[in-house]
């Protein structure tokens, strides 16, 4: 799908992936901002700011999901190459991630 802008310059599309990734990356300054001033209030009211610590690691969590299933999804319609820059070093962190995801998930 694809988002058609009209302008004096005539019309241009816009991918529908570029749109989503606009959105998410305002999104996360959006939630970034709220957290920067939440955590200065709560140090103001003298309350302790570290409470918010598991919120921004669920929403860490979430973000990394959902470019995880954007980065799949990239795989799998071969958009993504051996040649693409970095993809050794997703790997490395993804190895990693898994390693450790799995070793916690063991203790439960």
């Amino acid at each position: 799908m694809t988002l058609v802008i009209a302008s004096g310059e005539g019309r241009r599309d816009i991918d529908q992936r570029i749109l989503t990734d606009f959105r998410d990356a305002v999104d996360h300054v959006r939630k970034t901002a709220w957290a920067v001033q939440e955590w200065q209030e709560r140090q103001i009211a003298r309350h302790d700011p570290h409470t918010l610590l598991p919120l921004l690691i669920s929403e860490c969590i979430r973000h990394a999901t959902q470019l995880g299933n954007s980065i799949v999804s990239d795989l799998t319609n071969h958009e993504v190459t051996r040649k693409t820059p970095g993809v050794d070093q997703l790997y490395d962190a993804v190895q990693r991630m898994h390693q450790l995801l799995a070793d916690l998930l063991k203790e439960n």
